[in-house]
């Protein structure tokens, strides 16, 4: 594979990643409350796993997000 299509490559994955995150913080910020707790990893019913549930789709965003910037820098040292 030639260092330009490697290039090409690496823009659209960053773009991906940044799409990705950014989709998935935006989502989570327009939902509105997930209603009844619902069952844990444990199989228990918390109140907080409605949050814990948000709080871990918002955090997928952001290594999405970091991944895109991550691409991206190493991208624009190889050219």
């Amino acid at each position: 594979m030639s260092d330009g299509n490697k290039l090409k490559v690496a823009g659209l994955l960053a773009l991906l990643a940044l799409g990705a995150g950014a989709g998935l913080i935006v989502t989570e910020f327009l939902n509105g409350p997930r209603g009844e707790a619902q069952p844990g990893l444990l199989g228990t019913s918390s109140p907080y796993y409605p949050w814990a549930q948000r709080a871990f789709v918002f955090l997928f965003g952001l290594v999405h997000l970091l991944v895109a910037a991550i691409i991206t820098a190493f991208r624009r040292t190889a050219v």
